[in-house]
């Protein structure tokens, strides 16, 4: 995961520019949150989702995460 995105490990056949919407679970102290995203690339294990208009919530909450992490 990075601030930009995100790898999702996934058997299902995602096309690139699919929407989806991601829940982050509560972790720690940090609540749980939602964001959206697009496929754009998929290969045999996973997709590459880029996140889509974050807020500077969204984007705290993730730099959170990948500090813990």
């Amino acid at each position: 995961m990075s601030p930009m995105g995100v790898f999702i490990a996934t058997d299902e056949p995602f096309l690139e520019g699919t929407k989806i919407d991601i829940t982050f679970p509560s972790h720690n102290d940090c609540p749980s949150f939602m964001v959206s995203g697009s496929v754009v690339w998929r290969k045999p294990k996973g997709i590459g989702v880029k996140f889509e208009e974050l807020d500077e919530h969204q984007q705290e909450m993730i730099k959170a995460i990948i500090q813990k992490t």
